[in-house]
């Protein structure tokens, strides 16, 4: 039997850094020492998860869901490689976990299409980064009250029609 010393992995920086708590975000891990092996893994906060090899210097994890009926929380978690199932590395990398942005209702609910005007809309999960999307246009301003009210400008639009209102945490 062999044993085999190999050169402990590093990470230094991780791409995009943060994601919706529903999972599913494509993260670029950044770092020294990378070599193609079935054990490449990713730890978000103690949430294992296969890695995929890109280079020497890169992979690429799937970042898992949490859940908040088990207790997970929003919020920092470190970030650890590993390339034996076994041992993990994090170098002090933080992914953000951000709950999705929820609308339960809006006043008022028809304006002009001159746009300009502010709707007051109330939910959960709202940041000071939260942005309201009518349709496909970003609003023209928003004030963060708190993580249920934000208040944002309509923007105008070239004919009248109805459109969705959502919150979006990342403008996307």
């Amino acid at each position: 039997l062999e044993f085999e010393y190999t050169t402990p992995l590093t990470i230094s920086a991780i791409t995009p850094n943060f994601g919706r708590n529903l999972g599913g975000t494509k993260v670029i891990v950044t770092g020294t020492n990378f070599y193609y092996t079935p054990y490449l893994q990713c730890n978000f906060g103690g949430r294992v998860v296969f890695a995929y090899y890109m280079s020497p210097t890169q992979m690429a994890c799937i970042v898992p869901k949490i859940d908040p009926f088990a207790g997970d929380t929003e919020g920092d978690v470190e970030v650890e490689i590993s390339d034996n199932q076994y041992n993990y590395r994090g170098d002090g990398i933080i992914f953000s976990y951000m709950f999705v942005p929820t609308v339960e209702s809006f006043e008022p609910h028809a304006v002009s299409s001159e746009g300009g005007y502010n709707i007051t809309v109330i939910g959960t999960g709202f940041t000071p980064q939260s942005r309201c999307r009518f349709g496909m246009q970003l609003d023209h301003g928003m004030k963060f009250i708190n993580s249920t009210v934000i208040v944002c400008t309509i923007p105008p639009s070239d004919k009248e029609e109805e459109v969705f209102l959502e919150v979006t945490s990342n403008g996307v």
